[in-house]
């Protein structure tokens, strides 16, 4: 019998164990894909019935009724409940974040103003990353952003703009990149021609978006290589991942913390451009003269 997960989340720390063989039972292969739909659809899997959730996997009701016995639970229903409670979270991680910083506990210290509070904590968040950890892992993530033939920078929501800023700047020393976007062409059309040699960075933090999950799934099925940064390690953004990083997002903020994601991002991109040497000097040098002709910038005396 399973360790009855208690939350979604550790219901989807769980499922990797699964995946990778280290939990301490074993699931057939139909009942891993179907958890692994229902934990990456929790909003469909919260509100549908058994019936419907069995149909959109092609597989029998009673082992939805087995997979839930083998998790713990002693009805689907329960099993359920793990869903709605992590919707109805969500639909709340706004307010709540924000109910923490107007209406702190008490056992929260106060001597402090909320601005300073604010700044120390990213700053810890920053000073968090340079740590030696996770060096391999940022040569390799600098090594496909700088050798794929096209690179594609995806974000939801506020990470929309770190997919912007790393799309400008890698773009400003190198060719063929850019930014996915649901609401001009539509993320098919940013995939349909990119292949194995080619790199999606995919950027989120919880509440993650169906989207952003998809883009993963997606590409994956298609052998394009993913980078994921993330919150998280079980983070459902890093299951079909070649690489992933983690953003440090503690904060009394009442949205995601962004200091340290955009701090990563000039990190990354300033190993991209010394890897890259000469090449780097010769782009921007034409990029320059480019704005020259142009007229872009204002004169220093204006």
């Amino acid at each position: 019998m399973a360790s009855t997960p208690d939350t979604f989340n550790e219901l989807r720390k769980l499922l990797v164990q699964i995946e990778t063989g280290s939990a301490s039972f074993r699931l057939g292969a139909a009942s891993i894909e179907t958890l692994k739909y229902m934990v990456e659809n929790p909003a469909y899997t919260a509100v549908s019935t058994m019936t419907n959730i069995a149909k959109m996997n092609n597989v029998n009701p009673s082992t939805l009724t087995r997979l839930a016995y083998t998790l713990g639970y002693d009805k689907f229903s329960n099993f359920q409940r793990l869903f709605r409670d992590y919707v109805e979270e969500n639909a709340h991680f706004y307010t709540t974040r924000a109910n923490r910083l107007i209406h702190p506990p008490t056992v929260e210290p106060r001597n402090d103003t909320i601005f300073n509070t604010v700044v120390k904590e990213e700053a810890k968040n920053i000073e968090s990353l340079s740590g030696e950890e996770q060096v391999v892992m940022h040569q390799a993530i600098v090594n496909l952003l700088v050798n794929a033939r096209k690179v594609r920078f995806y974000g939801r929501r506020q990470f929309f703009s770190l997919a912007v800023f790393y799309s400008y700047c890698l773009g400003l020393i190198r060719e063929r990149v850019d930014i996915m976007q649901d609401d001009v062409h539509g993320l098919s059309h940013s995939l349909t021609f990119m292949n194995e040699k080619d790199l999606v960075v995919v950027l989120g933090c919880a509440p993650y978006t169906k989207a952003t999950v998809d883009t993963c799934r997606i590409a994956n099925r298609h052998n394009i290589p993913i980078v994921s940064i993330t919150d998280t390690h079980d983070s459902p953004l890093t299951r079909y991942a070649l690489h992933h990083l983690i953003i440090p997002i503690e904060s009394h903020f009442y949205s995601n913390s962004m200091a340290a994601a955009f701090a990563m991002a000039e990190g990354l991109l300033a190993m991209a451009a010394q890897q890259m040497g000469k090449s780097t000097l010769e782009t921007l040098k034409k990029r320059e003269q480019m704005i020259k002709e142009f007229g872009i910038n204002l004169p220093h005396n204006t």
